[in-house]
């Protein structure tokens, strides 16, 4: 799913894996998220490894690999 390197590449940025996903829940954890305070990252799937991509088959192109670190902006009120 995710290719190791670039995966140790953004790990060494500080960055943690959390999951992959589409929409809507896609755009919701984002929000979610920046309203922790946390700076996001969307990386495109990978499905040309050996992991199991059944599930991905038929939305690669749309799912992607949801990472998070710490951000330098204030943590805001999430019903605003």
């Amino acid at each position: 799913m995710i290719e190791p390197t670039r995966k140790t590449e953004l790990e060494d940025q500080g960055w943690t894996f959390r999951f992959v996903a589409d929409e809507p829940r896609l755009s919701e954890t984002v929000a979610s998220y920046e309203a922790l305070g946390m700076e996001v990252l969307l990386d495109p799937v990978r499905v040309d490894s050996e992991e199991c991509t059944a599930c991905l088959a038929s939305c690669f192109d749309r799912c992607k690999a949801i990472y998070t670190r710490p951000g330098d902006h204030p943590k805001r009120d999430p019903c605003d």
